[in-house]
Parts: C-alpha cells; sequence; structure tokens
C-alpha cells in the first residue's frame, strides 16, 4: 500500500506534490512488522537511498504524543487503530524493583 494521507500535524504543513514509492517499500513494511511485533504502538523508519534499504529509528512516542492531527477528525480515527492491552488485577505498568 502506498497512498498518500489526507491529514497532517499541525506543525508539519500538508505535502502537496506525489512522493514516488521508494524500491525498498516491500522490505520495509515486512522488517516494520518484525520490529513492531509486541509494541502496542512504535513508528519505525527506514530510508530507501538509491535503491539500499537504511534503518532509522524506532519512536514509541512522535513528538512526545502531543501533536494534533489536522483535520482534527484523524486524532480519533488514528487513536482507535491502536489496541492497548488491558492490565491483570491493577498490576503495574512497570516494575520499580531496581
Amino acid at each position: 500500500m502506498w497512498e498518500k494521507q489526507p491529514f497532517y500535524t499541525e506543525f508539519n504543513q500538508y505535502y502537496k506534490k506525489e512522493v514516488d514509492r521508494p524500491e525498498t517499500l516491500e522490505k520495509m513494511y515486512k522488517l516494520s512488522r518484525k520490529l513492531a511485533k509486541g509494541f502496542p504502538f512504535v513508528r519505525v523508519d527506514f530510508y530507501d537511498i538509491e535503491g539500499k534499504l537504511i534503518f532509522g529509528e524506532m519512536t514509541f512516542y512522535p513528538a512526545d504524543g502531543k501533536k494534533m492531527f489536522i483535520p482534527l477528525e484523524y486524532n480519533k480515527i488514528l487513536g482507535e487503530k491502536i489496541q492497548l492491552p488491558s492490565l491483570k488485577n491493577s498490576e503495574p505498568i512497570v516494575s520499580m524493583n531496581y
């Protein structure tokens, strides 16, 4: 899938030009699925430099989770796609045992 999305973030202008599909897109999809497995949300960044796949980073809270999407309804649309795990018996999210 390679489609221009109808939203942008509040601090970034909507990019109106078309962007060519990267040569390594399928490999990016495959590797990002492996790297993201087990996380409710993570953005996996790759670069395609002259047909060569380069790993960038994994980001768990883009923009510290504070950027709004425009149009605003995409905050709800995208947020509903995240499936957070439920906690059992009020267990802490992070163990404080050092």
